[in-house]
């Protein structure tokens, strides 16, 4: 029963986040300090100390939040920091040269092993190498070791190695003068060969310096390097397994680099957010780089392992915006120093009774917020904000308001998922699958019901969809990878993104919450 409604903020005056967690940050450090939630698996010591250099998850989970909140807490202890950020829709004229040579490659005439067996892992170091001095941290002594190093990576730009023909000669595209395709080092032309080795040792060379570099006694400043934005391009096959290897190869390179710099003090400390399904997708013929995640990574969990639903992560999460909201109006514009990092259960759980109806559909409200969720940050940020933007002078969250939001929240989720499907699926085939998922979607369904309703279609699409080269058994096993049907056996359900990936054709499907709207 609602509370207090006088005291209640509008939603208008609430705050939810952005779905891009960089532009988040940018419109109010202090308010995303204030009202971050770090997840519970999550020890930001071992960040910052260099025993981990990994974030991993899925597109949504709050790698980007994470490594933003990281940052501040760097920089708050007077350390330096540096961003470096790769994403397909950055201008190529603020990309560095190495990144958009990088995607001038024309990988038309090589075959898809020859593109994953591309190294990329000099090309990151040396890279890696340019961002340290142009930091020109004075933590380091700026002795002789350090002016040799210094002369030695100057030469990455003085014999031109991030031009393109240079990037294929140190990572062995085979790519000849005739634009003929070379199937392997062996058939190289010597005097490719003689390139790719001058890099090597150019490689070798700034490592072997790098490890006489000597830190400053009377100084306790590092610099940490905070890779973010790497995305696989999913619509192009030879692009996907090309951003694989960079990625995969990133991942061995600041591993290794890491642990360079442990032998000389860890002076220098690189983290990398880095996709699940990057690393469930790569194509590391030849490497193994599970065990360096393993190892020196940690996943980002926001799911409730038992207990209250009220104390899900993600329920915490929004209800420490709506607490930072109202302490943020309240104090006219100004948050005091509170840190939300540690506000108690019954704080958040008054926010909850002030603010919530108890019943959505006759189901407990958080229960059915969290149904709409893939339990991610992003899907809390989707649905709040399309309910602030609908009803900005509400000051609860009724029943109404929930419904009156369903069917533009499901369509955005379903827009969201398309752009993962459509590095399977052309437009007309997507088009098809949602045209049969629409037949089955109102309650569970077998997989060979969903063989009958697709066979006994008339639908276009779909008929065109079975004239292709696409199985139904495949599509099915692609939907619930991407979460879009679950398995539902003796009332329980089952779903990729809870930590159940393998889809099983012999139990009934079910289409999670979140999208069952734009479907019906």
């Amino acid at each position: 029963m609602k509370t207090l409604p006088s005291n209640n903020l509008k939603l208008k005056n609430m705050t939810f986040g952005s779905l891009d967690a960089n532009n988040e940050y940018r419109n109010d450090k202090f308010f995303f300090q204030k009202s971050f939630l770090t997840p519970k698996n999550f020890y930001e010591d071992d960040f910052l100390s260099g025993k981990k250099n990994f974030i991993l998850g899925p597109k949504g989970s709050g790698k980007t939040a994470l490594l933003n909140y990281y940052k501040e807490l760097i920089e708050s202890k007077g350390n330096l920091c540096k961003n470096i950020f790769y994403k397909q829709d950055i201008n190529d004229d603020i990309k560095d040269q190495f990144l958009m040579e990088l995607d001038k490659i024309d990988l038309n005439s090589m075959d898809g092993d020859d593109i994953s067996s591309l190294n990329f892992e000099n090309l990151w170091q040396l890279y890696f190498h340019q961002k340290i001095i142009e930091e020109n941290p004075t933590f380091i002594n700026h002795d002789q070791n350090w002016k040799k190093y210094v002369r030695e990576v100057k030469k990455i730009d003085e014999q031109h190695t991030f031009i393109l023909e240079n990037i294929k000669n140190i990572t062995g595209f085979g790519v000849g003068v005739n634009n003929n395709k070379i199937s392997n080092e062996t058939t190289l032309s010597f005097a490719r060969q003689q390139q790719k080795m001058k890099f090597n040792n150019l490689a070798y060379q700034i490592k072997q310096l790098f490890l006489k570099l000597r830190v400053n006694p009377n100084s306790k400043q590092k610099l940490f390097f905070l890779t973010d934005e790497l995305e696989l391009n999913r619509i192009h096959e030879k692009k996907f397994r090309r951003d694989s290897a960079m990625i995969r190869d990133l991942v061995i390179a600041i591993n290794e680099l890491n642990q360079l710099s442990n032998i000389i003090g860890r002076p220098f400390i690189w983290i990398a957010a880095i996709r699940t399904e990057v690393v469930n997708s790569i194509y590391s013929t030849g490497k193994e780089i599970n065990k360096i995640l393993s190892d020196n990574g940690e996943t980002l969990n926001w799911e409730l392992n038992g207990g209250n639903s009220s104390k899900s992560p993600i329920i915490e999460m929004l209800l420490k915006k709506i607490l930072a909201s109202e302490e943020l109006t309240a104090t006219s514009n100004k948050i005091n120093e509170n840190n939300y990092s540690n506000v108690d259960n019954n704080t958040l759980e008054k926010i909850l009774n002030r603010y919530f109806t108890h019943k959505v559909n006759n189901q407990d409200t958080v229960d059915y917020i969290i149904r709409q969720t893939f339990l991610l940050p992003r899907d809390i940020v989707r649905l709040f904000n399309l309910i602030k933007d609908k009803y900005p002078e509400k000051d609860f969250f009724s029943q109404l308001m929930f419904e009156g939001v369903r069917s533009q929240y499901s369509q955005n989720t379903w827009t969201e998922i398309s752009e993962e499907l459509s590095a399977i699926y052309n437009p007309d085939e997507l088009t098809g699958v949602k045209n049969i998922l629409q037949m089955a979607s109102q309650s569970p369904f077998s997989v060979d019901s969903f063989h009958e309703l697709a066979e006994k279609s008339r639908d276009p699409s779909i008929k065109k969809l079975l004239q292709s080269e696409v199985k139904l058994d495949e599509v099915l096993s692609n939907l619930y990878s991407v979460n879009v049907i679950g398995n539902l056996k003796n009332s329980r359900i089952r779903f990729a993104y809870r930590g159940q990936p393998d889809f099983s054709f012999n139990d009934l499907c079910i289409v999670h919450d979140s999208i069952r709207k734009t479907l019906s």
